[in-house]
């Protein structure tokens, strides 16, 4: 290097060194909030800081949580209704339709005595009307066998109406209908030409008006017509 390359000791000082570090910032806290800072640093902030602060976040994430639980608790509950609510539909259905189809055995055994009761010459008690074999299906108890025991206290007009409680909506206009029909048993039999005295007639309108396509789970007379109830 010649002598008008080096460099005086003047300009050596004037530039900075490539390795020393840049400058530390200033932090902002003490600057913007001079009177804070000693504060927060003394034990009252200290204190201030581990109970009041953490404690308040504490509180925090203690109600989160209490929230989150409440929240699987309803949830688990609601589940587990559903599950019970599922299983008593369940039954609901087997239940009214044993029930329609121990009536349309019954009058089909009524249908069979009717015709050996026309032939007779004195008619024994067994030709009786549909009515005595039909009331037990009705009556606020009732007085045929059940397939569930704790539906013996129950009419099935009972069973419909706490089955429309808990059946979607699209099923709620069909069980309203049934309902009413059920509910005026004997004019919806006068309205549908079915006098008692004629058993396959009744049976026809018993199939025709109040068994729903739900209820026919393989129990006898349940999937036969209007026409032939009894096939």
């Amino acid at each position: 290097m010649t002598d008008s390359q080096t460099p005086t000791p003047a300009q050596a000082l004037d530039k900075p060194s490539e390795a020393s570090p840049p400058p530390k910032p200033q932090e902002w806290w003490p600057t913007h909030y001079p009177r804070l800072w000693p504060l927060v640093n003394s034990s009252i902030g200290l204190w201030f800081l581990s109970s009041v602060v953490v404690g308040g976040l504490g509180v925090l994430y203690t109600q989160n949580q209490n929230e989150r639980n409440e929240a699987l608790k309803k949830l688990e509950f609601a589940q587990a209704e559903a599950a019970r609510n599922k299983i008593l539909v369940e039954k609901l259905d087997l239940e009214i339709g044993y029930r329609l189809s121990t009536a349309i055995s019954l009058l089909a055994d009524l249908n069979s005595n009717v015709r050996r009761c026309a032939t007779a010459s004195k008619p024994p008690a067994r030709c009786q009307s549909a009515q005595r074999n039909l009331d037990g299906l009705f009556t606020s108890r009732a007085a045929q066998p059940t397939l569930f025991p704790e539906f013996s206290s129950h009419s099935t007009l009972a069973l419909v109406a706490e089955l429309k409680r808990l059946a979607p909506e699209s099923e709620q206009k069909s069980l309203r209908q049934v309902i009413n029909d059920m509910s005026g048993f004997y004019t919806m039999l006068d309205v549908a030409k079915a006098p008692l005295d004629q058993p396959t007639l009744v049976a026809g309108a018993i199939l025709n008006k109040l068994v729903l396509p739900r209820w026919n789970q393989g129990f006898y007379y349940l999937d036969c017509s209007k026409d032939s109830p009894f096939c």
